[in-house]
């Protein structure tokens, strides 16, 4: 791995873009009065499943807009997959571990625990931009880009009844609460 100062500053807008809008964009469904679209991009409720919202479409932006400026940058789309994959794995992993240990949520935890999953996500993207291109990784990040999306805009309106579905205030699932 080489160390790349185009990418390394890439890499911090979008660790502090997505803090930012990932932070604000708990609140825009809320805002918005519980309008459906919005629903498919904001978290609904306060499961955990729907707070990955606040990592996926801040980081999908960033490096949608992105593109434009790093074309020629290697693995793009695996760094934008692997950001977000390795970010939504982290968040459910500590938030369970922590709270199995201390019986409960913790708002500041949960904080730590969303900025730390960004960390993670973007160090994975800059290793990922950095390293020797690999044109079979591109094409599996595309497919993998789709399920993720596939998968948030469906069981945004179709949950499963599952803990990681439930919403620990009201009970519910999904966006009727």
């Amino acid at each position: 791995m080489r160390f790349d100062k185009k990418i390394f500053f890439f890499c911090l807008i979008g660790f502090l873009f997505a803090n930012v809008l990932g932070s604000l964009s708990h609140f825009f469904y809320e805002w918005s009065n519980g309008s459906p679209v919005l629903a498919v991009f904001f978290p609904v409720n306060e499961s955990t499943w729907e707070h990955l919202k606040l990592v996926i479409f801040p980081v999908f932006l960033y490096f949608g807009v992105g593109a434009f400026f790093m074309r020629k940058t290697p693995n793009y789309p695996a760094a934008a997959f692997f950001c977000v994959l390795s970010a939504i794995v982290f968040i459910p992993a500590v938030f369970y571990f922590y709270t199995a240990i201390v019986g409960r949520s913790v708002v500041f935890m949960d904080i730590l625990t969303f900025t730390l999953s960004l960390f993670v996500g973007f160090t994975v993207a800059y290793y990922l931009m950095t390293a020797a291109p690999r044109p079979v990784l591109n094409i599996v990040s595309y497919c993998g880009i789709a399920v993720i999306l596939i998968l948030y805009f469906t069981l945004t309106y179709f949950p499963p009844h599952c803990f990681l579905f439930r919403d620990p205030i009201s009970g519910g699932y999904g966006i009727i609460s």
